[in-house]
């Protein structure tokens, strides 16, 4: 599916509420070549086929800022980048989505099982920068998905550390385990 096949189905009447982060920008306008960018990202739903994102797409979308410590990383960082209940929902049928489970697969072959009910219950980002830098593969990206984790005392458990994939290429959606 292509990104102007998700846009013609989006439906503005179904979008939640806002997010309580700073936003940075809003969705831009724009056209995608095909091939022009290398897909960075690609969804996997049982009701469509594959939706593969670029860069350009994911900046398409609003862009948030999460300023967290993590357990890789020194000291708090800025990480921005879409919400990940935002690109969820690029694949459709959104009520479905929250009751399911993402397996989260990373290039380095690291899996994460991930509810998707994280998504909507805390403003977990797919950060493409890290302080205003794009992520590399070696600072973990190109993408990384981040939790506000010191805006809530729950995430600094280390049962959460898990569910931070970085070089983040693929996201299947399952069914609960």
């Amino acid at each position: 599916m292509t990104w102007g096949a998700v846009q013609a189905q989006q439906n503005p009447a179904a979008q939640t509420a806002t997010p309580q982060v700073q936003p940075l920008s809003t969705p831009a306008q724009h056209e995608r070549q095909p091939n022009a960018d290398p897909v960075l990202l690609r969804i996997q739903a049982p009701w469509h086929d594959a939706l593969d994102l670029t860069e350009q797409d994911l900046l398409a979308l609003p862009q948030v800022e999460v300023r967290t410590s993590t357990s890789w990383t020194d000291g708090v960082r800025s990480f921005q980048g879409p919400l990940l209940r935002d690109v969820l929902k690029l694949a459709g049928r959104e009520r479905d989505v929250q009751n399911m489970h993402l397996l989260a697969k990373s290039l380095n072959d690291y899996h994460a099982q991930i509810p998707a009910s994280d998504a909507w219950k805390w403003n977990v980002i797919i950060a493409l920068r890290m302080n205003g830098h794009p992520l590399s593969r070696r600072d973990k990206g190109p993408l990384w998905i981040i939790y506000p984790r010191d805006s809530h005392a729950e995430l600094k458990r280390p049962h959460y550390d898990h569910r931070w994939p970085w070089q983040l290429h693929l996201i299947e959606l399952h069914e609960r385990p």
